[in-house]
């Protein structure tokens, strides 16, 4: 029964996410504007522990020639994935412009991100 919660829990939080990828719309959110893109998604992965999982990182023109940052991860988990994504929006004001997951065929629990982030 604690299995079937915690499954609903991430649910939970990952379901707003996913509507706001889909629909291509989020909050403008002020944190971290004081830096560069590339730089808040830096902070924010090294932070996380994630800066070994980064592949590449480099700065981006997203849509409306707004600076942005286009990153790629390897092997990221649910819970990885998902503090990721609220970490960039909620700590350094960053939308997700587009991305893409793909799961692991050595892992299929884990999945490699690609991510074009604006502010």
């Amino acid at each position: 029964m604690e299995e079937a919660q915690q499954i609903i829990d991430r649910y939970e939080r990952a379901l707003p996410l996913a509507v706001e990828v889909m629909a291509g719309n989020t909050i403008q959110n002020d944190t971290g504007s004081g830096i560069s893109p590339l730089a808040a998604a830096q902070q924010i992965t090294r932070q996380m522990g994630l800066e070994d999982r980064m592949t590449s990182i480099r700065p981006s023109r997203a849509l409306q020639g707004r600076d942005g940052v286009q990153i790629y991860m390897e092997n990221l988990n649910l819970m990885e994935l998902l503090q990721l994504f609220e970490n960039l929006k909620n700590q350094a004001g960053l939308q997700i412009v587009s991305g893409n997951l793909n799961k692991r065929l050595d892992n299929p629990q884990l999945v490699d991100l690609s991510l074009v982030l604006a502010r």
